[in-house]
């Protein structure tokens, strides 16, 4: 997944409080979910013939 995105480019949620962090967790694992499902259809596109 690095090569899609750094997760150090991104702010961590730590020094939030309450509805903020909420959001801010949701939004990190989010963009994880997104990296992955990205990085698994490039990886599927590349092995497949057509």
């Amino acid at each position: 997944m690095r090569d899609v995105f750094n997760p150090r480019d991104f702010e961590s949620p730590i020094g939030l409080e309450g509805r903020k962090r909420q959001v801010a967790e949701l939004g990190i694992m989010n963009l994880y979910a997104l990296a992955f499902a990205y990085s698994t259809f490039v990886e599927s596109s590349m092995t497949h013939e057509y």
